[in-house]
């Protein structure tokens, strides 16, 4: 049995080197002898170390020299068999030599019918360029031509009517889509977006429509005339090698294209499930500790950041084009630019995420930043904005916040409130309790501040010359911090007038000889 399978893997070996050999024999591609931009002959071999491409030029020129000569075709086209093939003459001036190996094996053709095609090609040339060009041939060339244009500006009318009405057609789509959106906003943008994109591009489909319409015009207008019959032919055969090309090239990329829609539209379909589950942590119905309220809109954002970027990873293979050296230097180029100019944003972006997942400051948090004050409405990946009682929005880069103090005035247990401090020094000749009582009472008729919890005082210090009072109230609105300061400030005077509380601080000597104090009946005296 084992010499059986050897003596079949023996056979097949030597079925096998044959013909790899054999398909790993260097293959010249074949070339077309072109006269006036009609093909006259297909060239397959390798002749006197002339390749076919050369092979072709050379009896392109041939040809080209012997047409130029005045009388050259009154004996027309003949051939004779040499002894490497067959040869075509034009008045006995040779120009072409074909060989077995110019024959078409697949189609079974032979020598002698490639010669014969050849020769009917070449007498079918020179016949269309000897014809005279008569009276009656320059006017069926002007018939043809004014037809030509007729139809070309035909077309380009069409273009503009069919234009006009598909943009109008488009506006009230728009109308009925944005009417089916509740939000007004929303409605509006949508409709403006969606108009004008689809403006734009019946504008550019148009717009090509048209030159290409042009680009067949021209070329049929110059066929029609002899002098320029080559150029229009060429601009034909070019236009129809391009669109071949076009169709093959879009062929081969569907499939990498439907590839790399899927995984957009995966893509899509993951970041559209994470941002429900992060909307309902935001509307607080989970809570995974960390991932709170407060943290699940940046953790969506890189999420979302990182599901594309893997999804870019995935589609670059197979977008077309993507292997070629000029798409690799350009993605270089690219890279290169953002590691040289996203070093700041880098340090800018984390600090944002430093802040937000460390919980230092929060959206509504009242705090003190270096010279500003206000009320943090927003935490984004590169500043921080903070709303003063100014109506002062300042955004303040998240890389000077980490490297400033910051003072958070509404963190304290219970928020029952914002924190609100006067600060006031009255002399030891006033009795604490009585001071306590006057600063509880200022407190009350102060409008603003919260009733609960009930305001209270503290005695920060026993200085030389008076006593630290410390009234602390709870305010309802934080950036109406200052404006409920100064109230309460204006509120204290009062009721230490009232009382008979002298304010003689910071230092004094001693007492005066009339108290310090302003009567009730000249509180509203302008002097």
């Amino acid at each position: 049995m084992l010499l059986r399978v050897l003596h079949s893997a023996a056979w097949l070996l030597l079925l096998v080197l044959p013909l790899s050999a054999w398909g790993a024999e260097e293959r010249v591609p074949s070339a077309t002898v072109r006269l006036h931009g009609k093909a006259v002959a297909e060239l397959r071999a390798t002749l006197f170390d002339y390749t076919p491409t050369e092979r072709a030029a050379r009896t392109v020129a041939l040809l080209t020299d012997v047409l130029k000569k005045p009388g050259s075709v009154s004996e027309g086209v003949t051939s004779r068999v040499v002894e490497d093939g067959v040869l075509i003459s034009i008045n006995r001036q040779d120009v072409l030599l074909m060989v077995p190996a110019d024959a078409d094996r697949l189609l079974g053709q032979t020598l002698e019918q490639a010669a014969a095609a050849a020769m009917v090609a070449l007498a079918a040339i020179i016949a269309e360029e000897q014809v005279p060009q008569s009276a009656e041939r320059q006017f069926a060339a002007g018939i043809q031509v004014l037809l030509a244009t007729l139809m070309y500006c035909g077309t380009v009318v069409v273009l503009i009517l069919v234009r006009g009405w598909i943009t109008r057609w488009i506006v009230r789509l728009a109308h009925a889509c944005a009417g089916a959106v509740r939000h007004r906003e929303l409605a509006s943008f949508l409709q403006d977006q969606l108009v004008r994109s689809l403006r734009w591009t019946m504008l550019v489909l148009a717009w090509a429509l048209g030159l290409l319409g042009g680009y067949v015009w021209l070329s049929v207008c110059l066929q029609a005339f002899t002098a320029t019959r080559d150029l229009g032919e060429q601009l034909g055969s070019r236009l129809l090698d391009v669109t071949l090309d076009l169709i093959v090239a879009l062929g081969q990329a569907i499939p990498q294209l439907a590839i790399i829609a899927f995984i957009m539209v995966l893509t899509g379909v993951m970041v559209h499930v994470i941002k429900l589950f992060f909307d309902r942590i935001e509307r607080r119905s989970v809570n995974l500790g960390w991932l709170n309220r407060h943290t699940a809109a940046p953790t969506r954002r890189i999420t979302t950041v990182i599901l594309w970027l893997v999804a870019l990873a995935i589609a670059y293979p197979y977008v077309p084009g993507s292997s070629t050296d000029s798409f690799r230097g350009i993605s270089l180029l690219i890279g290169v630019m953002a590691s040289l100019g996203g070093a700041s944003l880098v340090g800018q972006a984390a600090s944002g995420f430093i802040l937000t997942y460390l919980g230092t400051i929060r959206t509504g948090d009242y705090v003190l930043i270096g010279p500003t004050e206000g009320v943090v409405t927003h935490i984004g990946v590169f500043t921080t904005r903070v709303d003063t009682i100014f109506k002062e929005a300042v955004s303040i880069p998240n890389v000077y916040i980490l490297t400033n103090t910051i003072t958070n005035l509404s963190r304290f247990p219970g928020h029952d409130g914002f924190i609100l401090q006067a600060v006031t020094t009255i002399g030891y000749q006033v009795p604490w309790r009585q001071m306590h009582a006057a600063l509880i009472a200022a407190a009350a008729q102060t409008p603003g501040l919260k009733r609960t919890p009930e305001p209270y005082v503290q005695q920060r210090s026993l200085s030389d010359f008076y006593v630290e009072y410390h009234l602390c109230c709870h305010l309802e609105n934080p950036l109406e911090r200052i404006p409920v300061l100064s109230q309460l400030y204006c509120a204290i005077q009062d009721v230490c007038n009232e009382q008979g509380i002298q304010i003689l601080s910071p230092h004094y000597m001693q007492d005066p000889a009339q108290p310090a104090i302003v009567p009730r009946e000249k509180w509203l005296t302008v002097r």
